[in-house]
């Protein structure tokens, strides 16, 4: 029987504005891989991600053996970035499968950190389903609440889930944060896609709504969730694939988001693939992002973007990424088409997150002809939609190791680091590890030193900070820049003016002692160039 092995990777957290692809498969943006879980006889899959305020990253996936017939889900917990980890919490039975599992975070202090369980539970005695969410510290991981979203569904199967958590930017009608979760029934005449959400911080789930029914089949669903100055309430959005029957192997891909409150229903399902006669009918495997930031992008609004699977003139051995990008999300249907993947390779599985401090999309999937993990960016105004920018065309050490990675990726808000995390084959003696940026290495105590050829900005050090935080920054030529701090509403807080750097590296010191507790953004400009950066004051 075939082992799996968890892998997860780090990217450090400033990209360069003007950076350009590797000619070295193997950037040296990226370490070695960093095991997060290798147990015998484990059949590790659907891996998930999530990351604490603090930089606490917590990894689930499932455990299934088929030969003893006892599932379960496994969570790993890391307090150093991905250097190290250990068990946070197992579940495991016998005569049961878990087919799904996710993992949200929320909690503003290390003292309530909430970690949120997601799993579906298949009864292999009587063929009965269940979905829940369990509660748990994040500190501790001693269980808060045990089901605090449950639903037993019979016979009727579930075809996937997702949860997600507005922690970062919660919206201004939830208090402190809230929770919600996203799957697909499949039942006898009709499949249903349903919504919960809580906005008390997961203590009770009333927001319950059906997005969507079809007579034909849902399978694969993604949920994120977006806010901006201009959507204040903030909005969760949902991305499904619809199959014609439940034989099928490629569909439609539809989008839709909560209207003006989380609580009031969501809007009329928008056909992605009907934009192109290229992807009509021929897609599956949907991801979505949302933007999640202090400031508005260039129109005022809320970006986002949904990546999916395409099968090229209908051909399922030549699948390319592609999507559809849309900077007015909120208050239009305007999606526009994008490629990221179009060339004769298989490319399967991508994964999508936004970071908040470089206004940048991140794009990741799997070139299963090469063995390949690539990684790529975009805007945030999504002006040139084609031009997603690859920093990499391989992370991933090992290639022959890969048969269904679906890697994913968190943001580490802490160092503002890209997380991610896949399933590898195990070849006997694991093969996954946490992967620095190699001329970061000085990533823990925020002093970063590579060749300065251009400019680069590090992380902030200390986050959490109560009275001074220091960014550490680095100029191939002297500079004058402009710096401005922002609240979470994107009101003014601090900042100078007309700096002057010398080449070298420097250090940018602000004092934050007068600013009340919570999340602030930093945005630096020079030479027309701008970049922000993210930390917490926690007094």
């Amino acid at each position: 029987m075939k082992t799996y092995t968890l892998i997860l990777i780090f990217l450090a957290g400033f990209l360069n504005s003007n950076a350009r692809p590797t000619d070295n498969p193997r950037s040296p943006h990226f370490a070695t891989d960093e095991i997060v879980q290798n147990k015998p006889g484990d059949n590790q899959r659907h891996p998930r991600i999530a990351a604490a305020f603090n930089g606490w990253l917590y990894a689930a996936y499932t455990i299934n053996d088929t030969t003893t017939k006892r599932g379960g889900i496994y969570v790993s917990f890391s307090k150093d970035n991905g250097q190290t980890w250990k068990k946070f919490v197992t579940y495991e039975f016998n005569n049961s499968f878990y087919r799904y599992t996710d993992v949200a975070v929320g909690g503003s202090d290390t003292s309530n950190i909430s970690v949120f369980v997601a799993g579906t539970l298949l009864n292999l005695s009587n063929g009965s389903s269940t979905i829940y969410i369990d509660q748990f510290n994040g500190s501790s991981g001693d269980l808060i609440t045990g089901q605090v979203y449950e639903r037993s569904l019979g016979a009727l199967s579930i075809t996937d889930m997702a949860v997600f958590c507005d922690n970062s930017f919660p919206s201004s009608l939830s208090a402190p944060f809230s929770v919600s979760i996203l799957y697909a029934v499949h039942g006898g005449v009709q499949d249903s896609l349903f919504f919960a959400a809580s906005v008390n911080g997961g203590q009770t789930f009333t927001i319950r709504n059906t997005i969507a029914h079809t007579t034909g089949a849902f399978r694969k669903v993604a949920l994120g969730y977006g806010r901006s100055p201009s959507v204040i309430a903030g909005a969760y959005y949902a991305a499904w694939e619809m199959l014609n029957t439940p034989a099928s192997t490629l569909g439609h891909i539809y989008v839709s988001h909560t209207k003006l409150t989380i609580g009031n229903g969501w809007n009329t399902p928008f056909c992605l693939d009907s934009l192109s006669p290229a992807t009509l009918g021929l897609c599956r495997n949907p991801a979505v992002s949302c933007q999640q930031s202090a400031l508005n992008n260039d129109v005022g609004d809320l970006s986002v973007v949904v990546g999916f699977e395409r099968a090229s003139a209908g051909n399922m051995t030549n699948m390319d990424i592609v999507g559809c990008g849309n900077k007015k999300a909120f208050s239009s249907s305007t999606w526009n088409p994008f490629t990221v993947a179009t060339t004769a390779e298989n490319d399967l599985q991508p994964a999508l997150a936004f970071n908040p401090a470089s206004n940048r999309f991140l794009i990741t999937y799997y070139d299963s002809t090469n063995g390949q993990l690539p990684y790529a960016v975009q805007d945030v105004n999504l002006n040139t939609p084609n031009a997603w920018l690859y920093l990499t065309s391989q992370y991933n050490d090992q290639r022959t190791n890969l048969t269904a990675p679906h890697p994913v990726i968190a943001i580490n808000p802490s160092v503002q680091e890209a997380c991610f995390l896949w399933t590898g084959e195990n070849a006997g003696n694991g093969n996954g590890v946490a992967l620095f940026d190699a001329e970061y290495a000085g990533l823990a105590t925020g002093i970063i030193t590579p060749a300065l050829t251009e400019n680069w900005t590090g992380n902030p050090y200390p986050n959490p900070a109560k009275g001074n935080i220091n960014i550490p920054l680095g100029f191939a030529a002297p500079v004058k820049m402009n710096s401005v701090i922002y609240d979470l509403l994107g009101n003014q807080v601090g900042g100078q003016e007309e700096i002057s750097f010398s080449s070298g590296t420097q250090l940018l010191t602000f004092d934050i002692s007068t600013l009340e507790n919570g999340v602030y953004f930093c945005r630096m400009e020079t030479g027309g160039v701008a970049h922000t950066i993210r930390f917490i004051v926690q007094h």
